[in-house]
């Protein structure tokens, strides 16, 4: 019940980006399932963007976390970043997918991706700063 009262408080223009970002979750999540990493990431970078647009970028990082939460499958780092630099790309909005990875206390390796734009991350920004940069597309 909760879910649907904060769905109704959203703006039109809010509940369509959610969707948007629901749609290229699942385009992101089977493309990365299918399809090797280095094909994406070419693919990806074909899709250069021109100008950043600060407001729509955070806007639509929103969505896809939003959308990201309440998908019936599981949304990591990665198709995060993925799905929100499909839709950035289809406005023109330059952004890119980072991926770190971190070795813990106990020297075990971790990875992760986010989105940057500019100087914004807009997914998976939490605790990207202890990650080291290997690859951004």
């Amino acid at each position: 019940m909760k879910a649907m009262a904060k769905w109704k408080a959203l703006t039109r223009r809010e509940r369509w980006l959610a969707v948007e970002a629901a749609f290229w979750l699942a385009v992101a999540r089977a493309l990365l399932w299918l399809t090797p990493l280095r094909r994406v990431k070419r693919m990806l970078n074909g899709r250069a963007a021109a100008t950043a647009q600060r407001a729509r970028a955070r806007e639509i990082g929103r969505a896809v976390r939003r959308a990201a939460r309440h998908a019936p499958w599981k949304c990591e780092c990665l198709t995060q970043a993925v799905a929100g630099k499909m839709m950035l790309a289809r406005r023109r909005i330059e952004a890119a997918v980072v991926i770190g990875v971190h070795k813990d206390e106990d020297r075990v390796f971790h990875s992760h991706a986010w989105l940057a734009s500019g100087d914004l991350t807009l997914t998976g920004g939490e605790g990207c700063e202890r990650f080291t940069v290997i690859d951004r597309f």
